[in-house]
């Protein structure tokens, strides 16, 4: 028995890092120094929160949460900021070259430009990737600039009562001309482990690093696909696949580049250039669907989808969003994406916005995505990044030659909801590899579909389960819904944006721009008549509605001011 203890102990600790994986729950935006806006995803819906931080965020952007979805810190590219949005003790004297000097005021320009990462076996620690910022002559009389050195910090966020400290930092890991956007990850096919990609500069060099719970375990240097020319890497984006089996890297100069990729050896394959005609772009934006199927490309006015599973890519180009001319206060036009927690694709504008676009169903194929233009409001402006974020949520290989650490894909349940009526729209979010779905829809119904649509016959309050299964185990996730009201705000907020929503003690209302001054306040409950009203001021744009004893169910919020059309939205009440 003594001997199979260390192994036993060692098994425990692997697996500890595996399961919830709630790494990129916190999202922290904005632009200037001290507000902010905190994007949340730990209900599977999107909750914004107005935020005091420290660091404006720019290009450079790396979040993380820990496992359990609580927020660790964010790195602008210049400082790190702890889960008080505060200066991070350890945070001064990180070796950016001439990053600070360019960009204290905004953040690190890079898009990419860090990537942090949890050290399994230590839920307290992360690493921390982050590259400097030097002048590099590419022609006579041609000033570029280049990051130089890749570096790596350590966290320890079980220090200073959780908030955190900079243990380490300026650890060199590669000397070289690096591209200006594209620090991406993927887990290794152990389940464990991470491949870290770098593209070189002026190249179709990569560098790939293969980080373990112990530090760097391999490095070196593959060639690939086309070699991309001065100045294509500057504004671009480049991402792994729900799955990590695709990588692609965009810029409309180049095209959509796409490989094949492979967990166990990090190598890539199959090297595809998709043509692309240059529009009206440069500043360039590139996710991919969590199932992995459909990339969604964007060079500043227009968006465009691929199927990434046809043996034809270029042929499956389809038109989704042009630029509709709105700004908030700037141009509200396309730039870097994300996938997010709850399935959607978000978008940040190169402009500068006070609104997120977001691609409702990327699963889908074309239009059918619904691809809603500014339809997320946020507290403050926001500008070009959004967090780099890995997928944390991709198991082991099962069965291959690198799955070798007894790490199964045991499925963990989660799921979305839309509606503006008692006909729902569930998304299934679970993650490890689900084979079957079971949901209780809470009124004698059930369904096996992965994705299914379910009409209530009356509206009220109905608790929700999905249970999913494969050969390794079962988990299910309940929650309340409210048929009738939008599982998350962001239906309403072209109008008006109501948050959280549904509420439970107090709703918060984000007026539109120039909403200052009186505002009438109106509530109707679901059968029309007034049950609250009065006025308030709203100095910044924002109001705060104490909800009083209202009762479980749907109401309708409408606001009106002088000289303004009046708005509305509906919102659901939940105790």
């Amino acid at each position: 028995m003594s001997k199979k203890w260390p192994l036993y102990f060692f098994l425990l600790i692997q697996l500890s890092g595996i399961n919830a994986q709630k790494h990129d729950y916190n999202w922290v935006l904005g632009r200037s120094v001290g507000f902010g806006d905190l994007l949340n995803f730990n209900d599977y819906s999107l909750h914004i929160s107005p935020i005091n931080k420290t660091i404006p965020f720019y290009a450079t952007n790396a979040c993380i949460s820990n496992a359990t979805g609580n927020l660790a810190f964010s790195f602008n590219g210049i400082k790190v900021q702890n889960p008080l949005h505060q200066f991070m003790d350890g945070t001064d004297s990180f070796l950016l070259g001439n990053v600070p000097g360019f960009y204290t005021s905004s953040g690190a320009a890079t898009n990419q430009g860090a990537l942090t990462l949890p050290i399994v076996g230590d839920e307290n620690k992360y690493r921390l990737f982050y590259w400097d910022n030097f002048p590099f002559n590419l022609a006579p009389d041609t000033p570029y600039t280049s990051p130089r050195h890749l570096y790596m910090a350590i966290i320890d966020m079980g220090l200073n009562g959780g908030k955190g400290k900079i243990i380490e930092k300026n650890i060199l890991i590669i000397s070289d001309t690096f591209a200006n956007s594209g620090i991406d990850a993927v887990k290794h096919a152990n389940g464990r482990d991470w491949w870290v990609i770098i593209p070189k500069m002026t190249s179709n060099r990569y560098h790939t690093l293969l980080v373990s719970p112990y530090g760097i375990d391999t490095a070196f240097v593959q060639v690939s696909g086309v070699w991309w020319p001065p100045f294509a890497d500057l504004t671009t984006q480049s991402c792994f696949s729900n799955d990590g089996s695709k990588f692609i890297r965009f810029s409309d100069e180049i095209g959509l580049q796409v490989f094949d990729f492979d967990r166990c050896s990090g190598l890539f394959y199959n090297a595809n250039l998709v043509p692309f005609e240059f529009n009206e772009g440069y500043f360039c934006g590139a996710s991919i669907s969590s199932n992995s199927r459909f990339a969604y490309v964007t060079d500043t006015r227009t968006a465009w989808q691929y199927d990434l599973t046809a043996s034809d890519i270029a042929s499956t180009k389809n038109l989704i969003a042009t630029y509709d001319g709105f700004k908030n206060p700037y141009e509200c036009d396309f730039h870097i994406a994300q996938l997010a927690p709850d399935g959607k694709i978000y978008l940040n504008t190169w402009g500068g916005c006070k609104n997120l676009h977001v691609i409702e169903h990327p699963d889908r194929p074309g239009t059918a995505c619904e691809f809603r233009q500014h339809g997320v409001s946020l507290f403050t402006y926001t500008e070009v990044g959004l967090p780099n974020m890995p997928n944390f949520r991709l198991g082991p290989m099962d069965g291959s030659k690198c799955d070798s650490l007894g790490i199964d894909n045991i499925p963990v349940a989660a799921f979305r909801h839309d509606s503006d009526s008692v006909t729902v729209e569930f998304t299934d979010l679970s993650w490890y590899e689900p084979a079957t779905w079971i949901w209780d829809f809470g009124d004698g119904s059930t369904s096996t579909e992965r994705y299914p649509t379910h009409t209530y016959q009356a509206t009220g309050q109905y608790q929700v389960c999905l249970t999913v299964s494969n050969q390794y185990g079962t988990d299910t996730y309940c929650r309340m819904v409210l048929p009738g009201a939008s599982a998350t705000s962001e239906k309403n907020l072209e109008h008006i944006a109501l948050f959280p929503n549904p509420s439970t003690e107090q709703l918060q209302i984000s007026l539109p721009d120039g909403w200052y001054g009186s505002i009438q306040i109106t509530l109707t409950n679901s059968s029309g008549q007034v049950i609250h009203y009065e006025n308030m001021d709203a100095p910044n744009g924002l109001l705060t509605l104490a909800l009083g004893s209202l009762s479980n169910g749907l109401y309708v919020c409408r606001v009106a001011a002088a000289g303004k059309s009046p708005r509305s939205a509906v919102f659901g009440v939940l105790r």
